[in-house]
């Protein structure tokens, strides 16, 4: 039987559970409906992990004719308020883990959202496949291509970078990106440095998993150095007990 840690996080199960397994919430004033399927849900929807502070700050910076690339979708807390955010652009989301995959597709068609590309590939530093931890819970949001204990099995995913995703898969390129990949983000700077280096890309939110970077023998102030030399300074940060939550903007 799954613990529920709350009584707020009880009462807001047993919503979902009488409203047929959907829950509605809102950020930014944007409205998102959701399928939900256990209590991990809820921890990304109705409690902390869901980040709404760093969400309504993060909408508030995109334009709505921005094309964001969102690395590491999950299944879709984030995405389906960003979607409604860009009016007038798109949004492309690469969630390589295929449960979250399919449920991110599923949350997606709930909304009726027309302007997402969802792609099930991982972003990184090159093109090919690689070993891809999978966490045994099946909303959990910690898979990842770094590996650890908390993974309960791994899975080969195909990989791309960036910089070739517009000629691989006829989506245009970004003006801003959100990347929460579970340490891998210094991969994923890499394979879109043609990117950075073009000046398209405007905006930048961005998880620095200190946890997981050390793991591979690398910090948080690695990922703000590789952004800084790009020409992005921080507007907005939050420091979460070996994360680093940031928001940056090219100077």
């Amino acid at each position: 039987m799954a613990l529920f840690p709350t009584r707020r996080t009880r009462s807001f199960y047993a919503r979902a559970l009488y409203s047929r397994g959907q829950y509605t919430t809102r950020a930014g004033g944007f409205k998102g409906r959701f399928h939900m399927r256990d209590s991990g849900d809820y921890e990304h929807l109705a409690g902390p992990m869901f980040e709404r502070e760093q969400l309504e700050t993060f909408l508030q910076v995109l334009k709505e004719d921005d094309v964001l690339y969102e690395i590491g979708g999950h299944i879709g807390t984030w995405s389906v308020f960003m979607a409604q955010r860009l009016s007038k652009g798109k949004l492309v989301v690469f969630e390589p883990e295929p449960r979250n995959n399919a449920r991110l597709a599923e949350n997606l068609s709930l909304n009726q959202l027309n302007n997402v590309t969802l792609l099930k590939v991982a972003a990184s530093n090159s093109n090919g496949t690689a070993s891809f931890g999978v966490h045994d819970r099946n909303s959990d949001g910690r898979h990842s291509l770094i590996v650890n204990e908390v993974h309960g099995q791994t899975i080969e995913v195909p990989t791309l970078r960036l910089d070739d995703a517009t000629q691989t898969h006829n989506i245009p390129k970004p003006t801003a990106l959100k990347i929460d990949c579970e340490g891998a983000e210094l991969s994923v700077l890499e394979g879109a440095a043609g990117l950075l280096e073009s000046g398209q890309v405007k905006r930048i939110f961005i998880e620095a998993h200190g946890v997981q970077l050390k793991q591979i023998g690398k910090t948080v102030d690695d990922v703000a150095a590789v952004l800084k030399d790009a020409g992005f300074t921080p507007v907005t940060q939050w420091d979460r007990g070996g994360e680093v939550i940031s928001i940056m903007q090219r100077d």
